[in-house]
């Protein structure tokens, strides 16, 4: 990961309270501002990480000078110094993003104090939502502790909707300082400085108005350093407990649903948790729920499982208000066969009807297929007849019958709002239906879903089977980040 620390500003408050020491050498904790966000970059991986500094202050040049061979030798990271009085921080952060090109960056100013924990957290979820092709992620606080505080409104989702220079209605939170920023992002701020909008908060508005994905990442308490008062606060922070890492619940599929596929679902479960681990989150493997049921310590819990008795015990947990993905209520729909049907053709979205000319498949509509007898191709209707009787005689008193249709078979596999990944598109636009998917799965309760595809050679796709947490076969270690990140969001939001 890239760094850089914006250290260009005068630090006129501080001097007009009586400290000369400049803002980037005041200590918080014993340590130098500058020293310690080089630290803390040092220890979340970083690779460059590029400072600029005012060119009235010579100490602040020369301790960065001192700190570059040791960060190369220590730490293999190569420290970019740039000496240069700006008339803005946005001019600053241009000068930076100049040096560090258009590989993704995380950017804070150096009087900016936070919990480290935390920031290894953001770190990792900025990791994650990279891979999401999200275009900004802000840090945001519901602490204020500031003069002027940028306000900041998002969405449920989490996706930031607006700055603001004055208090909002409604909920709001506070923006950190921290940001982590694309390529698109930085376009915006070319075009921002050619206007002459040289504030940082006008170039996050601008990233609003230019319709990028935006989303706020919610930290604890985040200080800035402006007045000499200030110095005592963040040292207080450091003083207090901690907040605890929250400890995530991951629930192994049972392996009765896991037919033909166990290693596959054990080894996603595995990456889940080294996701969430990676991201300072307590995360750990459970066979049952039997353990959960009085932990109170456990924020989030997600679900592979299928059991009557395991949905039974997450829906106490779910009304006890601990976050489960996939919800009880809508992994019980995905067993209903005959139901999620009509649920997805009255959301709108195409599945076969009941007949056709090329024969019809028979499915068990009680409960998730655990077997080929499961689903069954008819193509007489004496077939129909026969395997009805066999589906009766095992207790199967709910079947599904869906037209057979000639094409090629997709397997997609989608994760909340911005992970979505298809086998094979043959050249065909299926965005349209990618996006009402995700929205179907969203509103069932089911954030992480597969669906089977039948892409017909005139190009139309209808839905042949919906199913909650599959074992993304061919995108195992995309899907567990895009999981950890939803785990993140949702811990963030309860």
């Amino acid at each position: 990961m890239n760094y850089a620390i914006i250290a260009a500003g005068e630090g006129s408050r501080l001097k007009a309270e009586g400290i000369n020491t400049p803002k980037p050498l005041v200590q918080v904790n014993g340590e130098p501002l500058m020293a310690r966000l080089l630290r803390i970059f040092c220890a979340n991986e970083a690779k460059v990480i590029a400072v600029i500094c005012n060119e009235d202050s010579p100490e602040v040049e020369q301790f960065l000078r001192q700190q570059q061979q040791s960060l190369r030798e220590d730490h293999g990271v190569d420290l970019q110094i740039v000496v240069k009085s700006t008339p803005s921080s946005a001019h600053s952060l241009s000068l930076l993003a100049d040096i560090l090109g258009s590989d993704p960056f995380i950017l804070t100013t150096v009087d900016t104090v936070f919990h480290e924990e935390w920031f290894s957290m953001y770190v990792k979820a900025f990791h994650c939502i990279l891979l999401l092709g999200i275009d900004a992620l802000m840090g945001v606080t519901d602490y204020c502790d500031d003069e002027k505080p940028l306000y900041v409104t998002c969405d449920v989702a989490e996706r930031i909707t607006g700055f603001h220079d004055e208090k909002p209605c409604g909920n709001y939170l506070i923006s950190a300082g921290i940001y982590g920023l694309t390529a698109p992002a930085l376009s915006v701020l070319d075009e921002c400085l050619k206007r002459g909008q040289s504030r940082m908060r006008n170039f996050q508005r601008a990233l609003i108005d230019h319709h990028l994905h935006v989303e706020a990442y919610r930290l604890n308490q985040v200080f800035d350093i402006d007045h000499a008062s200030d110095i005592e606060k963040a040292n207080q922070l450091f003083t207090t407990k901690q907040p605890a890492l929250p400890r995530v619940a991951v629930l192994k599929r049972e392996p009765i649903f896991s037919p033909g596929a166990r290693d596959r679902d054990a080894a996603l479960a595995e990456k889940i948790v080294g996701c969430l681990s990676r991201s300072y989150i307590s995360a750990s493997l459970y066979d049952s729920t039997d353990n959960l049921l009085n932990d109170s310590s456990v924020r989030c819990i997600v679900s592979m499982q299928r059991s009557n008795t395991a949905l039974t015990q997450l829906s106490r947990l779910s009304e006890a208000g601990v976050p489960v993905l996939n919800t009880p209520g809508g992994v019980s729909m995905c067993g209903r066969r005959a139901e999620i049907y009509a649920a997805l053709k009255a959301f709108g979205l195409p599945v076969p009807s009941e007949d056709g000319t090329d024969g019809v498949w028979l499915k068990n509509g009680d409960t998730w297929s655990i077997g080929s007898e499961d689903v069954v191709y008819c193509k007489t209707a004496a077939e129909v007849e026969q395997t009805r009787r066999q589906f009766l005689n095992r207790g199967i008193h709910t079947i599904v019958q869906q037209a057979h249709i000639e094409g090629q078979l997709l397997k997609c596999y989608g994760v909340a709002d911005n992970f979505f990944h298809i086998s094979s598109s043959l050249g065909v636009d299926l965005s349209s239906l990618s996006a009402k998917l995700l929205d179907f799965a969203r509103s069932i309760g089911v954030p992480i879903f597969g669906a089977d595809l039948i892409l017909t050679p005139e190009g139309k796709a209808y839905i042949i089977d919906f199913n909650d947490f599959p074992s993304f076969a061919t995108c195992q270690i995309e899907a567990a980040q895009a999981i950890a990140c939803q785990v993140i969001k949702n811990i963030q939001t309860s």
